[in-house]
């Protein structure tokens, strides 16, 4: 779980492991925090976005997550990056 904000608003946060597409995040939770420290940016009392990963359909071995905002303009960040390792 984390939290995402732009001036455009965030359009969606995409999680990515080894490089490749796994799924987008559920945006919309609630952050009070953020919305007070970011007044100033749209939606960000509702900032906050998570996501359900299941280690059983992710391969052995060690990877990295990626998380990736997008804005509803397009534009992308990596926000946060996340070395696992999945054992079996």
């Amino acid at each position: 779980m984390g939290w995402a904000l732009s001036e455009d608003r965030i359009g969606r946060v995409s999680v990515y492991l080894d490089g490749t597409y796994l799924t987008d995040c559920t945006l919309g939770a609630a952050r009070p925090d953020v919305g007070k420290a970011y007044p100033g940016f749209p939606d960000s009392d509702k900032a906050g976005w998570g996501v359900h990963l299941d280690p059983a359909s992710l391969p052995p071995g060690k990877h990295e997550l990626v998380f990736e905002a997008a804005t509803t303009k397009r534009a992308t960040r990596d926000i946060g990056a996340i070395p696992i390792t999945i054992v079996r």
